[in-house]
């Protein structure tokens, strides 16, 4: 039901990456996902299912907020720019900012809708 909707579209196209050649190059898309607040129904989303529908051999659910500031470290430098997109538009939409502990401490903080896989 979630992934339903077709999500809030960020970035859409050429992706920069060591791989591309003349001939060929990686392109992709990024979405945000709004996930209610009711995280039985994210239990239906799990990590192992989402990983083998992707091909992912590491995905996991992770709070965005974390991965802005100093978490950026933890994300691909290729990558960083479409966290910081994603972000904007969820700030935008819930209003608040990333940086600041929001939520009930269940998502580090931050209000569950913003997690990313």
């Amino acid at each position: 039901q979630v992934f339903a909707s077709g999500g809030h579209p960020v970035y859409e196209g050429y992706l920069d990456d060591a791989r591309n050649t003349d001939h060929s190059w990686l392109e992709g898309i990024v979405r945000v996902y709004f996930i209610p607040d009711d995280l039985d129904e994210l239990d239906g989303l799990g990590q192992e299912s989402m990983a083998k529908a992707q091909g992912a051999t590491d995905a996991r659910w992770l709070d965005l907020g974390s991965l802005l500031g100093a978490g950026a470290s933890a994300v691909h430098p290729a990558h960083r720019r479409y966290v910081a997109m994603a972000a904007a538009v969820v700030e935008e939409r819930l209003g608040v900012s990333l940086g600041a502990p929001e939520g009930d401490g269940r998502n580090g903080g931050v209000s569950p809708e913003a997690s990313v896989l």
